[in-house]
């Protein structure tokens, strides 16, 4: 735990901001799970941004963990990282704004809007799997500085 905090000033600020955000969010949308009575295809309308946020949350952290146990910065990765972060940010605004206006944020291709929304979405989940990818390369080519955490890594971007 203390190594995990020693590198804390390393790591990523966009990443941080993002999963701070997305816990803000996280608790917004939990609240609007039982204090919306709206259901969108059986479920509560909130739930779809309630669990995008907890994941955002989970994988922004996890990826400022990461990048803070590469031995030096790299910019392929900090550009990278800022893809996953407006990448990120794009699609929760999507999620959201299909809450606010009662209708579904995937699948849904009803109208030309909600149709090319969908397709940003579809775009932006593959651009968001690309960066992903990248990261993981520049964490296995840099080596973190344990073994446990290059292991981690590459087993990780084997299941991806």
């Amino acid at each position: 735990m203390t190594d995990v905090m020693s590198r804390a000033d390393r790591w990523h600020r966009p990443l941080v901001l993002l999963s701070a955000a997305a816990v803000v969010l996280a608790v917004v949308t939990a609240v609007g799970v039982f204090a919306d009575p709206r259901l969108l295809t059986g479920v509560p309308i909130w739930l779809k941004p309630f669990k995008f946020s907890v994941s955002f949350v989970l994988d922004g952290l996890t990826l400022a963990w990461m990048l803070a146990q590469l031995p030096r910065r790299s910019r392929v990765a900090g550009w990278a990282v800022g893809v996953v972060v407006t990448v990120a940010v794009v699609e929760m605004v999507v999620i959201v704004g299909r809450v606010l206006r009662g209708t579904a944020s995937h699948f849904n291709e009803t109208t030309p809007l909600n149709a090319a929304l969908w397709q940003v979405m579809g775009a932006a989940i593959t651009v968001l799997f690309v960066a992903h990818v990248v990261v993981a390369i520049v964490l296995l080519v840099r080596r973190a500085k344990d073994r446990a955490t290059t292991w981690a890594v590459g087993l990780g971007l084997g299941l991806c």
